[in-house]
């Protein structure tokens, strides 16, 4: 949960460092690229006109897969981040219940070996979805 929680904090400080600054310098510069080009051939800037919100369209949509697949990968990377402590206490777990220091009762490491590669394979599984991007 605390992997979780320094994951948005670190993504909520990025936004506002770099993403919002860089979004309006970006703004800037296509309205004075437009300007100069209205100034220059009044037709090509009529032809921008048009197909400019084409490109809006279809920026929205990269957008919108690419926001679907940053979150599963973050769910993914703070579900195998969660089990790393988790791991090093079981780690110093099973050799006391193996001596009988909890009561004698069994342990069963292949079910947790099961349980770590199976969040693995999926973690690896989103990490290579989120690096193609699919239209």
């Amino acid at each position: 949960m605390a992997a979780r929680f320094s994951g948005d904090v670190d993504t909520v400080e990025a936004l506002f460092t770099s993403g919002i600054i860089s979004m309006a310098a970006d703004a800037c510069r296509i309205l004075s690229i437009m300007a100069v080009i209205a100034v220059k051939n009044t037709g090509l800037a009529l032809i921008l006109l048009l197909v400019v919100p084409l490109f809006a369209v279809f920026t929205r949509h990269v957008q919108k897969r690419m926001l679907s697949a940053q979150f599963d990968n973050r769910r993914a990377v703070a579900a195998v981040s969660g089990l790393v402590p988790e791991t090093l206490h079981n780690i110093r777990t099973i050799p006391r219940a193996r001596s009988g220091g909890l009561h004698g009762a069994p342990v069963c490491p292949a079910h947790r070996r099961e349980l770590c590669r199976r969040r693995a394979d999926k973690f690896l599984r989103r990490r290579l979805f989120a690096g193609r991007a699919r239209f």
